[in-house]
């Protein structure tokens, strides 16, 4: 989180585009995105991120769950399973930080990333702080391909689990009313068991 703020702090463009060092975008990956951010409803597009080596989908937008973990909508997925081949753009709840672009005033505005998460949470917090700025959207022609897991290491690694249930915490902290705590919480501690 604290790279990409210093990131957009010395970034002079209208828009500000993110990914993740440990990937490689695709030819004209920016062009939908930018197309995207011309509709002044739209406050964040994202792109499809397909896991290095292989046609799989890793993310094509997010979905947050009631503990405010995020998950990846088609994962584990091919294009064709997905129905994402086709260069549509769709409204999604948020986009990964992986792949993404926004306003650089915007971005501002809601004052970018929350650097005390700094990995694993950042996707829930800022899509639920852009969304007062509008919509999220997914290019389905803009993508990226990820190399899962290198910059934590494995799924199951101490650091991820760590890092993952920690913010878990934070974001309800900072999101969730307070007659819903008490529920954010059990499903948080009941994921993590399971993760475990």
């Amino acid at each position: 989180c604290r790279g990409n703020n210093l990131g957009a702090e010395a970034a002079s463009g209208r828009v500000l585009c993110f990914t993740q060092s440990d990937g490689e975008v695709e030819p004209d990956w920016d062009a939908p995105l930018l197309r995207a951010l011309e509709d002044p409803t739209i406050a964040v597009a994202g792109g499809v991120v397909i896991k290095m080596g292989t046609n799989l989908i890793d993310s094509a937008g997010i979905a947050i769950a009631p503990n405010l973990a995020a998950w990846s909508l088609h994962e584990n997925e091919d294009l064709e399973q997905a129905g994402l081949g086709d260069g549509r753009v769709l409204d999604v709840v948020g986009v990964s930080p992986a792949l993404l672009a926004v306003r650089a005033t915007d971005h501002a505005r809601i004052g970018g990333f929350w650097e005390t998460l700094w990995m694993y949470g950042d996707e829930s917090d800022y899509a639920l702080r852009i969304r007062a700025r509008g919509r999220a959207v997914l290019c389905t022609g803009s993508r990226m391909r990820h190399r899962v897991g290198t910059a934590s290491g494995p799924m199951q690694s101490p650091l991820r689990l760590r890092c993952s249930a920690r913010n878990k915490l934070l974001n309800i902290a900072r999101h969730v009313p307070w007659p819903r705590i008490p529920f954010a919480l059990l499903v948080a501690v009941a994921f993590d068991v399971a993760q475990m």
